[in-house]
């Protein structure tokens, strides 16, 4: 498809992904599009985009608008608090939700209405779709309704993570990396009529992208950045509990904890006892690593099965939590593996026998023979060296990736 002349709807475009999108859009001058919209929540970041791509290009035109894609027109300015802080319009705006879909709820639809009036040739979504409709979360805000409750915890777009929780979660065989501009040029091949192979029409499937090159370059970079943030305002940066399971976060507070008493790479002779000990010491002395972990709803059980919480907890969650309040020592446990930082010596044995395992793995006298020299498939990359940078530059984030390809098979399956 030739964009030359092209009315084009960018929703999301302020974001990072859209703006990439934009930009690439204007990046051949001999097709240029007539007129590109940007949607987003906040007008001074669609006032600031819009001034960037002028910049780029003085034969399109440019606007933008404002307003909350997930609600009907007369909602999309009010904000999701303020629409269920009142009896009236919080009511309509489950019904949109829950009711079956009928012309008047499409009518009012502020992304129906907004697409019938630009009438775009084309429609670009740069918003996680999916993840903006499970974050409005039905069943809590109908249990509000239920109970006249009068605020809600309200979507979040931007997630923030902790330097410890990015390394994890970018690690190789895990989610990895992908830019905006690799998600861009891919958007702009698909209008062009390239052959892709990330279109629906190929497959489903094939129409994801995978973690790319720029990606990787660019997450050593980010690495070196935080490293040095933590260094400079010597704070930890561990985890905000903004992605993946509460279980992510519970692990990398527990290595936080254990490193500091123990060698990950040296036998240990410390029983599990002594290490509970030591690490309750240390969550006990050090007021700022227990509150930041209790600020992200994480809690901190201590031998006696006693705990130490927040006002929040991320487990359990609200459909798991006891009618009553009250928690068996078999839901305890499962409480304490899913998302609580465990320092019972039940706990530190199960850690002494993991990182005995790895030593295993990594001490493996394979290394020093001549056909494992000559070996340099992807299969090598967690070897000796490997980990003994992860030490040196303190990455406690490759253990806790090491955890979930081993322990719960959590490998990536598309590469």
């Amino acid at each position: 498809m030739d964009i030359s002349n092209q009315r084009i709807l960018v929703i999301g475009g302020s974001g990072l992904v859209g703006k990439a999108i934009c930009r690439s859009l204007l990046s051949h001058p001999e097709q240029q599009p007539a007129a590109i919209t940007i949607t987003g929540r906040s007008s001074s970041r669609i006032e600031k985009t819009l001034d960037e791509l002028k910049a780029l290009s003085a034969t399109t035109e440019f606007s933008g608008i404002t307003g909350d894609i997930f609600c009907r027109s007369a909602f999309k300015d009010m904000g999701r608090k303020t629409i269920l802080s009142q009896r009236e319009t919080r009511e309509r705006y489950l019904r949109d939700i829950i009711d079956p879909l009928n012309q008047e709820i499409l009518n009012e639809s502020y992304l129906y209405r907004m697409i019938q009036e630009e009438r775009p040739n084309i429609v670009i979504d740069s918003v996680n779709t999916a993840t903006a409709i499970a974050y409005q979360d039905l069943f809590s805000e109908s249990r509000c309704l239920l109970k006249e409750v009068q605020t809600v915890k309200s979507a979040v777009d931007d997630r923030l993570l902790e330097k410890i929780e990015f390394e994890t979660l970018s690690e190789e065989g895990l989610m990895e990396m992908i830019t905006p501009e690799d998600i861009a040029n891919e958007v702009l091949q698909c209008l062009q009529g390239g052959n892709s192979g990330h279109d629906i029409v190929s497959a489903l499937d094939s129409s994801i992208l995978g973690p790319t090159f720029r990606g990787g370059y660019m997450r050593e970079r980010a690495l070196e950045s935080l490293r040095y943030l933590e260094k400079k305002y010597d704070v930890p940066s561990i985890a905000f509990e903004n992605l993946g399971p509460p279980k992510l976060a519970k692990l990398l507070y527990e290595i936080f904890i254990i490193e500091k008493h123990i060698n990950l790479l040296e036998p240990i002779k410390m029983d599990e006892k002594t290490l509970s000990e030591r690490c309750v010491q240390t969550i006990t002395d050090d007021s700022f690593l227990r509150q930041s972990s209790l600020s992200v709803g994480l809690a901190i059980v201590l031998p006696g099965n006693k705990i130490l919480r927040g006002e929040q907890l991320a487990i359990p969650s609200q459909w798991e939590y006891p009618e009553k309040g009250k928690v068996s020592l078999q839901q305890f446990n499962q409480f304490a593996d899913k998302g609580w930082i465990d320092l019972r010596p039940t706990n530190m044995k199960v850690w002494i026998d993991r990182l005995h395992e790895l030593q295993k793995e990594i001490a493996s006298p394979k290394e020093e023979t001549t056909h494992e020299k000559e070996e340099t498939g992807s299969n090598t990359i967690r070897n000796q060296r490997f980990w003994q940078q992860a030490v040196e530059k303190g990455n406690l984030g490759s253990f806790i990736s090491w955890i979930f390809l081993k322990e719960d098979n959590g490998e990536r399956i598309k590469k």
